[in-house]
């Protein structure tokens, strides 16, 4: 299977994505748990506009046996490009539950969970952003857009907050920006002259 790995991949290295992703689905019938194999394949039906393809096929790995960490990660992607986000929650959520509870998986769990409409939810995983990393501003700074009229992302289901509540995140954005961020500092600078 290393051998087909590296032949597809030479294969892909001169455009020919039909023949190397003939030969990756031969190795992977042969060798099913070949996670190199899987994500080249993956990746030749992403950049072939074919997310759903890429999406069936990791989902069938992930039922024969657990796909590893970037794997799911992979899948996860794929399900909120596609708009499943209900389906990229599971998959987040659970990476979340089993040990990788870290402020940037917190941020876009709560963004997912905006998306999906999902409000509270994308509530209680800002504010856990924000315990489990205070000293970052993004934390902050994620809560207050996502309840923010202005600046909540397009498909995006706003947040509910209290004024003084939202004061308080461009406040402490500012507090826990690094002085040597310039890019951080007039970010966080723009909006605290506009709205406090």
């Amino acid at each position: 299977s290393e051998a087909a790995v590296g032949l597809a991949e030479i294969i892909v290295e001169r455009g020919g994505h039909a023949e190397a992703e003939s030969v990756l689905v031969e190795s992977l019938e042969a060798d099913p748990e070949n996670y190199r194999a899987l994500e080249i394949v993956a990746g030749l039906y992403i950049d072939q506009g074919q997310p759903d393809k890429a999406i069936r096929l990791l989902e069938k790995q992930n039922r024969s046996s657990p796909l590893p960490d970037e794997g799911r990660l992979l899948l996860g992607r794929l399900y909120y490009e596609v708009g499943d986000y209900d389906e990229a929650l599971n998959i987040f959520e659970a990476m979340f539950e089993a040990g990788n509870a870290t402020p940037d998986l917190a941020r876009v769990l709560g963004e997912i969970s905006s998306r999906a409409g999902k409000t509270d939810k994308a509530l209680r995983y800002y504010r856990e952003a924000i315990r489990l990393g205070p000293d970052d501003f993004r934390n902050h700074l994620a809560l207050f857009f996502s309840a923010s009229s202005t600046f909540t992302p397009e498909k995006s289901q706003r947040v509910r907050i209290s004024a003084e509540e939202s004061s308080k995140c461009l406040a402490d954005a500012a507090s826990a920006v690094p002085s040597s961020d310039f890019d951080g500092l007039y970010l966080v600078e723009s909006f605290y002259d506009i709205f406090v």
